[in-house]
């Protein structure tokens, strides 16, 4: 990334925070078209990303290990200004709102058995990590009506709806463990996270990284598009963790 692009990104930064403070009505329209233009060059997204997770992220003083603890005024703020992807960590012990929402919407499929590599129960994650793509849920985890093949089909992941082109962020901290084309998926990638963690990015325009590389939360690793089995647009993500389906949504939809 170009110095001059971070500094202009620290600067806007700056001078966004301070105007939402001191003006916030006139810092919505500000902040609106200020967005528009500097989310069209990736390097902006991500020297914005790369800001917000140094003031989010604390570190844990015992071993060096990035703390699960977010700095709630910093994560509301990037959450606003970046790609409504908020930096975050789970506390152990807290259990989304999205889980008891999602079995309740599940209940219409109780006659159905659940496949044997899924698992619907919640587990806070070991690492920090935020949202891959902003844009509208079109389709959700569980079963579902295939919108093509017109029957309930158990949909491993969840859809994002998103304007093709637009930025893909890596989930987590971690490592590209495949970078490719198939028949179903379009162009997709996955990133091992550690810990037989891993997330899955479909349907892509375009890959921005390929296997064995590093990449860090947030990290643009992709674009939106429609290849493979698709019928629009969007992003279908999915998280596995030891190859057991979780439900991706406890953890992009907060």
């Amino acid at each position: 990334m170009k110095q001059g692009k971070v500094v202009v990104a620290s600067a806007a930064f700056v001078g966004l925070a301070l105007t939402k403070m001191l003006f916030p009505d006139f810092g919505e329209g500000v902040r609106t078209r200020l967005h528009a233009a500097l989310e069209r060059d990736p390097d902006y997204v991500a020297a914005f990303r790369d800001l917000g997770r140094r003031l989010s992220l604390q570190k844990d003083g015992t071993d060096g290990q990035k703390a699960a603890t977010v700095s709630a005024a910093p994560a509301r703020f990037i959450s606003y200004y970046v790609e409504e992807a908020t930096v975050r960590g789970d506390q152990e012990g807290e259990e989304p709102a999205e889980v008891a929402a999602f079995l309740e919407r599940q209940a219409a499929y109780a006659d159905l058995a659940l496949p044997e590599n899924v698992d619907y129960s919640y587990e806070a994650l070991p690492f920090s990590f935020a949202a891959p793509v902003a844009g509208r849920q079109s389709s959700g985890f569980g079963y579902r009506l295939h919108p093509i093949l017109d029957t309930v089909r158990f949909h491993y992941g969840t859809d994002v709806a998103a304007g093709a082109g637009e930025t893909i962020g890596a989930f987590a901290d971690g490592t590209v463990c495949f970078s490719g084309y198939d028949e179903s998926f379009g162009w997709h990638i996955k990133i091992d996270h550690g810990g037989g963690w891993v997330s899955h990015y479909c349907h892509c325009s375009a890959l921005l990284v390929k296997e064995g590389d590093a990449v860090s939360i947030g990290e643009a690793v992709a674009r939106v598009g429609a290849t493979g089995l698709a019928t629009g647009p969007h992003l279908h993500f999915e998280l596995t963790h030891s190859g057991v389906y979780v439900n991706p949504e406890y953890y992009i939809n907060v």
